[in-house]
């Protein structure tokens, strides 16, 4: 299953086909290879002994269903739902923070996964999906996210946020995430070394070039800085720079 998941992948990563012209081919993966593979590995990973192992290829059947669903509108309006679901069904799991590495890595993935989706659907395809809640609660996750998944979650919402600003604007979701989003500018990490800390810079030196260029972009923008500034202050967020032991705590 994990050499067809493989296979799978890396026919929907570079294809250009579009499934809603290729009924068969849409057939075939979805209902022959991507939903068989998807149940088997949501069965198995629900038993304790089993979930570090089948997590990982649950992952990636996730990722194979993101990158099917994303060949058309059609496709993608059809799954939003499914994979908003998902996402905040794993996002609790993911912030209580028991689970094994390997398992926890997974889990990463798969959030990661379907907040990429509905970002990309709204982006290409301007399907309305709910977004900002679920990853307003991560981004104040603090230290039980990986710097990674918190980079590469920060770097979608700015890629909304640009292209999205007015519908961001009037968002109270949105403004909470570009609160902990400014956080993460300002955040330190907690005694970095080497290539951590060259990483941990220039991540912070992005988001704040960022927050920098949304007043000259236009008025919906500059109320997303403003929002952002007013969580930041106003609820004293400024007081979690070190972001490691203090982020997603109660000042």
């Amino acid at each position: 299953m994990w050499r067809i998941l493989r296979v799978s992948e890396a026919f929907l990563t570079f294809t250009k086909a579009d499934l809603s012209e290729d009924f068969p081919l849409a057939l075939l993966m979805e209902d022959d290879v991507l939903r068989p593979a998807l149940a088997i590995s949501d069965i198995a990973s629900g038993a304790p002994d089993q979930r570090q192992r089948w997590l990982p290829l649950r992952a990636l059947a996730i990722r194979c269903m993101a990158l099917h669903a994303s060949l058309s509108a059609a496709s993608a309006a059809a799954h939003c739902r499914f994979f908003s679901s998902v996402l905040r069904r794993c996002v609790p799991e993911l912030l209580a923070g028991s689970a094994e590495p390997q398992a926890a890595e997974a889990a990463e993935a798969i959030v990661f996964h379907c907040f990429a989706f509905l970002v990309d659907a709204q982006l290409a395809f301007s399907q309305d999906s709910e977004v900002w809640e679920p990853v307003a609660g991560l981004l104040a996750g603090g230290r039980r996210l990986s710097s990674g998944l918190r980079q590469a979650l920060a770097l979608r919402c700015c890629t909304l946020l640009l292209f999205k600003g007015a519908e961001a604007s009037e968002s109270s979701a949105a403004r909470w995430a570009c609160a902990w989003l400014l956080l993460q500018a300002f955040a330190q990490v907690e005694s970095p070394e080497g290539s951590q800390a060259v990483e941990a810079a220039v991540f912070s030196s992005r988001l704040l070039r960022f927050f920098a260029s949304l007043r000259s972009v236009s008025s919906h923008h500059l109320q997303v800085l403003a929002a952002a500034s007013e969580g930041f202050f106003s609820c004293g967020l400024w007081r979690l720079g070190q972001l490691c032991p203090l982020a997603g705590e109660p000042s």
